[in-house]
Protein backbone atom coordinates (compact mmCIF):
# COMPACT_ATOMS: atom_id res chain seq x y z
CA UNK A 1 0.00 0.00 0.00
CA UNK A 2 1.53 3.24 -0.80
CA UNK A 3 1.85 6.31 1.52
CA UNK A 4 -0.83 8.22 -0.46
CA UNK A 5 -3.51 5.51 -0.17
CA UNK A 6 -2.60 5.40 3.91
CA UNK A 7 -2.79 8.70 4.63
CA UNK A 8 -5.96 8.45 2.29
CA UNK A 9 -7.06 5.83 4.92
CA UNK A 10 -6.09 8.00 7.81
CA UNK A 11 -7.65 11.28 6.28
CA UNK A 12 -10.27 10.85 4.16
CA UNK A 13 -10.29 14.71 3.36
CA UNK A 14 -6.73 14.07 1.92
CA UNK A 15 -8.33 12.61 -1.14
CA UNK A 16 -6.82 14.02 -4.06
CA UNK A 17 -4.70 16.19 -1.90
CA UNK A 18 -0.56 16.45 -1.86
CA UNK A 19 0.78 13.52 0.23
CA UNK A 20 2.60 16.07 1.88
CA UNK A 21 0.19 18.50 3.41
CA UNK A 22 -1.75 15.41 4.82
CA UNK A 23 1.44 14.57 6.69
CA UNK A 24 1.55 17.78 8.56
CA UNK A 25 -2.34 17.48 9.05
CA UNK A 26 -1.81 15.90 12.87
CA UNK A 27 1.18 18.29 13.29
CA UNK A 28 -0.79 21.12 12.39
CA UNK A 29 -3.65 20.34 14.67
CA UNK A 30 -1.29 19.34 17.36
CA UNK A 31 -0.01 23.02 16.91
CA UNK A 32 -3.51 24.31 17.22
CA UNK A 33 -4.23 22.41 20.36
CA UNK A 34 -1.47 23.71 21.85
CA UNK A 35 -2.38 27.47 20.36
CA UNK A 36 -5.59 27.03 22.39
CA UNK A 37 -4.15 25.87 25.72
CA UNK A 38 -1.85 28.54 25.81
CA UNK A 39 -4.85 30.83 25.18
CA UNK A 40 -6.64 29.51 28.33
CA UNK A 41 -3.47 29.82 30.30
CA UNK A 42 -2.70 33.11 29.06
CA UNK A 43 -6.68 34.43 30.28
CA UNK A 44 -6.46 32.50 33.56
CA UNK A 45 -2.82 34.81 34.24
CA UNK A 46 -4.58 38.02 33.10
CA UNK A 47 -6.97 37.31 35.79
CA UNK A 48 -4.39 36.11 38.31
CA UNK A 49 -2.51 39.41 37.40
CA UNK A 50 -5.77 41.47 37.95
CA UNK A 51 -6.07 40.27 41.32
CA UNK A 52 -2.84 40.94 41.95
CA UNK A 53 -3.00 44.32 41.02
CA UNK A 54 -5.78 44.90 43.15
CA UNK A 55 -3.86 43.87 46.56
CA UNK A 56 -1.24 46.10 45.35
CA UNK A 57 -3.09 49.34 44.89
CA UNK A 58 -4.85 48.18 48.53
CA UNK A 59 -0.94 47.58 50.05
CA UNK A 60 0.05 51.12 48.35
CA UNK A 61 -2.88 53.10 50.12
CA UNK A 62 -2.12 51.62 53.35
CA UNK A 63 1.30 52.29 53.09
CA UNK A 64 0.30 56.16 51.95
CA UNK A 65 -2.19 56.25 54.65
CA UNK A 66 1.06 55.03 57.60
CA UNK A 67 3.51 57.16 56.19
CA UNK A 68 1.28 60.67 56.19
CA UNK A 69 -0.06 59.33 59.85
CA UNK A 70 3.95 58.86 60.93
CA UNK A 71 4.66 62.24 59.51
CA UNK A 72 1.95 64.14 60.89
CA UNK A 73 2.80 62.61 64.39
CA UNK A 74 6.47 63.26 64.10
CA UNK A 75 5.64 67.12 62.96
CA UNK A 76 3.65 66.96 66.14
CA UNK A 77 6.60 66.02 68.12
CA UNK A 78 8.58 68.63 66.55
CA UNK A 79 6.07 71.41 67.53
CA UNK A 80 6.13 70.48 70.89
CA UNK A 81 9.29 70.17 71.37
CA UNK A 82 9.93 73.99 69.61
CA UNK A 83 7.15 75.36 71.99
CA UNK A 84 8.76 73.83 75.48
CA UNK A 85 12.69 74.77 74.32
CA UNK A 86 10.90 78.48 74.06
Amino acid sequence: MSTENTETLRFPVCAGVDPNICRMAPTIAEQRQAVEDLEKWQSKQNGSLQRLEEKMDGLKSWLLGFTATALLAMAGWVIVLLSKKG
